[in-house]
């Protein structure tokens, strides 16, 4: 499950609580009330299919997770270092690039963990001569290096797994549509009660508001779909000219790149040896960036 599901998720619980609460209230309203038990038998399966979803211990270490939790100090306090050495220079974006909290690196898979400690060595190294006063020295970006290396080298991971055969995760994922379309019906029936419960009212579409979903990195995901028939372009070449980062696109058309520095760069997309796009694209920081994209699919064929 990742972290959307999960905030979606919790507005669906938020949203049968609340109307569970206020049953009596809409009791004699028979649309509103069919509304209402056909969302919480959509919302059941999805429960239920999240609850399919089994912990594996066999792959989980102890050690991997206590030298994550060593790297992700060492990196967060030499990324701290180097922000106040760079804001103090005026050189604001430039240290606005550094992830400075432990949980930045704690809170994301092993595999994002050490991509992100490798771009803060990076960077670090790339902007030394700024950092030499006192601030970071030669000796602790190798003492990163070899904290980062020593992670990666360990077996096992850091994180009970979670474990859902394919069709089962397919369904799951497939679960979520039909719950948010009988909220959608909901939205627009409980307008039924904006005069007469206003507070009532209220409360619904509160409960219907996706929370917050926090995200400890930079990222960018595109989706590449045919224009004429919609279906996603598997194997298409995406590059960032700027980053000298490749990435191919799968059977969903889909393609990421999970850590990433922000700011400005060219993102080109290519199809068997042909350009298929080329645009400049502005990377936000600590967000999931997303590009929807469509080609004629002669384009590249």
């Amino acid at each position: 499950m990742d972290k959307r599901q999960n905030a979606e998720m919790t507005m669906f619980a938020t949203l049968e609580n609340e109307l569970d609460k206020s049953s009596d209230i809409y009791a004699a309203n028979t649309k509103f009330k069919a509304a209402v038990t056909a969302f919480k038998a959509d919302k059941l399966i999805n429960t239920n299919l999240a609850a399919t979803t089994h912990t594996n211990l066999t792959g989980f270490s102890q050690e991997k997770l206590d030298q994550k939790v060593i790297l992700a100090d060492l990196a967060s306090l030499l990324a701290g270092k180097a922000y106040v050495a760079l804001s103090l220079l005026g050189k604001t974006a430039l240290a606005e690039q550094f992830h400075k909290e432990p949980t930045d690196y704690i809170g994301i898979a092993d595999l994002e963990c050490a991509s992100l400690a490798t771009n803060t060595i990076e960077l670090l190294t790339e902007n030394l001569p700024d950092l030499k006063e006192g601030y970071v020295t030669d000796e602790n970006i190798a003492e990163l290096r070899k904290t980062n290396e020593h992670f990666i080298d360990l077996k096992g991971n850091s994180q009970q797994v979670h474990e859902v055969a394919p069709e089962l995760r397919k369904a799951f994922n497939e679960s979520f549509a039909p719950v948010k379309k009988r909220i959608s019906f909901i939205l627009y029936l409980v307008r039924d009660f904006l005069k007469s419960d206003p507070a009532f009212y209220d409360r619904v579409i509160a409960c219907s508001q996706l929370p917050t979903i926090a995200v400890h990195h930079t990222s960018l995901s595109i989706t590449l779909t045919d224009t004429a028939t919609g279906k996603p372009i598997e194997g298409a070449e995406f590059e960032l000219l700027k980053a000298k980062k490749k990435i191919l696109t799968d059977h969903d058309g889909t393609a990421e790149w999970y850590i990433l520095r922000y700011g400005n760069d060219t993102l080109i997309g290519r199809l068997k040896g042909q350009t298929i796009y080329q645009q400049p694209i502005t990377i936000h920081r600590g967000v999931v960036n997303h590009c929807d994209l469509s080609i004629e699919q002669e384009q590249g064929l």
